[in-house]
């Protein structure tokens, strides 16, 4: 009887932990072996090539980059306007400048395993792509930035500045009095999840800005499933851009989070003000212990659709995304933190 009642228990006790793991974190994409082709041009190692811009110089690049060159010339290093005669020669004076020479070489230096996060980028966009056929495959785009973006997207191309992510031991970010936990996101494991969420976020805009903030909540929520979705082997760290312990404060104050935010009748507010509380980057939220991250409202929001799609196990990225109502997946997910 003994044996018995042991066995019993033991199989309870694995139902129960089976139960709770059984959460649908995250759409499997199986891809192994169907890999799509991606292209990828390294820019910044092109632009420190050239000993001088000439008109055929510029030529080339515009001719190589016709959408990316005209943006890195006036929005990224903003020398000047791509059609100026004399951006050539202010080009020159960018390559030239000790200082950025010395970041491109230290960039270079770091970036020697880059062919692995192309792989990464490559799985990702594989996923994508057998989810979203019909979607367009960005060109990838290397650049050194000046420290001035990390990523770049447009319709047609995701720009990657290698150099602002060098690791948060770079000896220049506390020189450019970057805030420390800004910094704590800045490695190169950051790199892949952070390109991979500006192209979703570009991708899939929300529809009106001046929503609630529990729809804007939600809308991140399905932006970071999707990113967890083709990236499914990263740590949520690094999906989060949270550090351990900041990841570690969500986890363990979950419920008080949401109801700080049910019994503030914060959900439904539309003042952007509270937005960018709950949703932007910040070393905590105002209001709230220094132990809270920024942008918690964010993982909020994924936590939310994470209990819908396992709540719907059949529902996939684009049933997902075409519900517009983030009231709709909240009220048919049964949300409720424990």
């Amino acid at each position: 009887m003994d044996k018995y009642l042991k066995i019993s228990l033991f199989a309870m006790i694995f139902l129960l932990f089976s139960c709770q793991n059984d959460e649908r974190a995250y759409v499997d994409i199986p891809v192994e072996g169907n890999e799509i082709p991606i292209t990828v041009k390294r820019f910044e190692q092109d632009l420190f090539a050239h000993q001088n811009f000439s008109p055929d110089s510029m030529q080339y690049f515009n001719e190589t980059y016709p959408d990316f060159f005209p943006a890195f010339v006036e929005n990224i290093i903003r020398i000047g306007r791509i059609n100026d005669p004399a951006t050539g020669l202010y080009l020159q004076k960018f390559v030239s400048d000790p200082n950025i020479r010395e970041l491109y070489d230290y960039t270079k230096n770091k970036w020697t395993d880059f062919p692995d996060y192309v792989r990464q980028l490559q799985l990702a966009f594989t996923r994508y792509h057998k989810v979203f056929p019909e979607k367009k495959i960005p060109e990838i785009i290397t650049l050194i930035s000046g420290f001035n973006y990390g990523i770049v997207v447009d319709s047609t191309y995701l720009g990657l500045g290698l150099d602002m992510f060098l690791g948060s031991d770079c000896k220049y970010y506390p020189m450019l009095a970057i805030p420390k936990y800004k910094i704590k996101q800045m490695n190169k494991q950051n790199l892949v999840p952070a390109a991979i969420n500006g192209w979703l976020t570009t991708e899939f805009e929300l529809d009106n800005p001046d929503t609630d903030l529990l729809t804007k909540m939600i809308h991140q929520g399905k932006i970071l499933y999707t990113v967890k979705s083709l990236l499914p082997e990263t740590p949520d760290t690094l999906i989060f851009a949270f550090t351990g312990k900041k990841l570690q404060w969500c986890e363990e104050n979950e419920e008080q989070l949401w109801y700080y935010l049910v019994d503030n009748e914060l959900l439904y507010n539309k003042e952007e003000k509270q937005s960018l509380r709950f949703l932007a980057d910040a070393p905590f939220i105002s209001g709230l212990p220094k132990e809270s991250p920024g942008r918690a409202g964010q993982w909020l929001g994924y936590q939310i659709v994470k209990k819908y799609m396992t709540k719907y196990p059949e529902a996939t990225l684009r049933d997902l995304f075409a519900i517009k109502d983030g009231k709709e997946i909240l009220i048919k997910s049964k949300y409720k933190p424990d």
